[in-house]
């Protein structure tokens, strides 16, 4: 006997044919929903940790970098605000209370540097700053003048002897000697080949320095009180004035200051010749 055939073999399968329950629609559509939405609020999480990961390192670098900048502004400000020869602790208490302070590179055996220790006693000895002195409390205001004495002597007791009583010696045994000496480049002939220093000036070299600024007022004071004796502070002080409306119209070029212009001249030679 013949077998019936399927009356839909061969032919497409219809919506009857592969009808499915709406609960079991419901119920895999609910399944695929919630986890779409576990999925997503995973990578959300993960996405908003890693955001704020990325914001703390960026910003701690920001504080790190800002507050290592500070801090460099912060020592440059203040390497700017030291003044030149806040260095030298033997020369503190002459520019911190004098207006002008006179360097004297000197020494007791040498014949030049006698004429000029006497000018500065006829001159200038009335208006000096003293040496500082427990039994003295320190200037109100500013003394017209000091003079720091910086020697070549060879011995610490001539150095005493030479010395005066209101002058501010650099210690006999002070490093700082040396160090002045090299920084000015000033000293005796000897001492250029001792320390190696390329010297400008000779001995006796007298200096005038700003105290309020460090700067180089006058690199020819010797010479000045054999030109201005008495009226060789007014000529310093106008110099002082004249560089001060410098700086203010121009601004200073070195450390703090312009300096006047230098008279390159064989020291010796002109000294010898002025007390000839």
């Amino acid at each position: 006997m013949q077998k019936r055939r399927p009356h839909n073999v061969g032919l497409p399968l219809t919506d009857a044919d592969i009808h499915v329950p709406s609960s079991v629609h419901k119920k895999s559509f609910r399944t695929r929903k919630r986890t779409i939405q576990n999925g997503g609020s995973a990578q959300t999480l993960v996405f908003a940790i890693a955001l704020v990961l990325i914001l703390g390192v960026a910003l701690m670098g920001f504080n790190f970098g800002s507050g290592s900048r500070g801090r460099e502004i912060r020592r440059i400000e203040q390497m700017d605000l030291r003044l030149p020869l806040s260095q030298y602790v033997s020369l503190e208490y002459a520019l911190q209370n004098s207006k002008l302070v006179g360097l004297y590179f000197a020494a007791s055996w040498c014949p030049l540097s006698t004429p000029v220790s006497e000018m500065i006693d006829k001159a200038l000895g009335e208006m000096l700053l003293p040496p500082p002195s427990s039994e003295r409390s320190p200037p109100t205001d500013r003394a017209p003048m000091s003079i720091v004495y910086v020697s070549s002597d060879r011995n610490e007791e001539d150095f005493l002897e030479y010395s005066r009583w209101n002058w501010i010696s650099v210690p006999f045994d002070s490093s700082e000697k040396t160090a002045l000496k090299k920084h000015f480049s000033v000293c005796s002939s000897p001492e250029a080949v001792q320390l190696g220093i390329d010297r400008k000036f000779e001995i006796p070299t007298l200096l005038i320095l700003d105290g309020a600024t460090h700067g180089v007022v006058s690199t020819n004071g010797a010479e000045d009180l054999l030109e201005y004796k008495h009226n060789a502070f007014d000529h310093w002080m106008d110099l002082l004035h004249l560089i001060r409306a410098m700086e203010e119209k121009y601004g200073s070029e070195e450390h703090g200051s312009i300096t006047p212009k230098k008279r390159r001249v064989d020291h010796a030679d002109s000294l010898s010749s002025l007390f000839a």
